[in-house]
C-alpha cells in the first residue's frame, strides 16, 4: 500500500512540473528590485507594462561622484497614470510621484552610489525613462 501512494504523489508531481515551469517562464524579467536592469545616465530605455504579469520596471544608476539628476517618465497614451519611485541602495525613498499629463519628473542632487528606480501601473501602458 505504502508504493501505491509514493507512486501517486510522484505521478502528481510529474503532471504539474510542466505548469509550474511555464509559470515560472512567464515571469516578469525586471520586476523586482533584485532583477533591476541597468540604465547610464545620460541614456534612455523604452518599456511596457501590462498588468497583471508585468505591473511593475525596475532599472538602477549607478553614480561615481555627485551629481544633479532629472529622472523623466513619458507615457503612451499620453492619459495613462504611472507610479515612479527612486530609491537609494538600502531601498529607502528618496522620490516618489505619479505621472500626470503622459510626463513624470524629478530633479535631484545625488551623491555618489547606487540608486534604483520602479516603474509601475495598474492599466497597460509604454513609457520611455530617461536620466540627464
Amino acid at each position: 500500500m505504502k508504493h501505491r501512494h509514493l507512486i501517486v504523489i510522484v505521478l502528481l508531481g510529474i503532471l504539474t512540473f510542466p505548469a509550474a515551469t511555464t509559470s515560472a517562464l512567464a515571469r516578469d524579467s525586471d520586476g523586482s528590485r533584485m532583477q533591476a536592469r541597468p540604465l547610464a545616465v545620460g541614456a534612455s530605455a523604452s518599456d511596457r507594462l501590462s498588468p497583471p504579469n508585468d505591473a511593475v520596471d525596475w532599472r538602477y544608476i549607478r553614480l561615481a561622484a555627485a551629481e544633479d539628476v532629472t529622472l523623466t517618465v513619458d507615457t503612451t497614451p499620453a492619459n495613462a497614470v504611472v507610479d515612479v519611485t527612486l530609491t537609494d541602495a538600502m531601498g529607502k525613498s528618496i522620490a516618489r510621484g505619479k505621472s500626470s499629463g503622459g510626463t513624470y519628473t524629478s530633479r535631484r542632487r545625488l551623491d555618489p552610489g547606487l540608486y534604483y528606480i520602479a516603474v509601475s501601473s495598474s492599466a497597460d501602458v509604454a513609457y520611455r525613462i530617461a536620466v540627464q
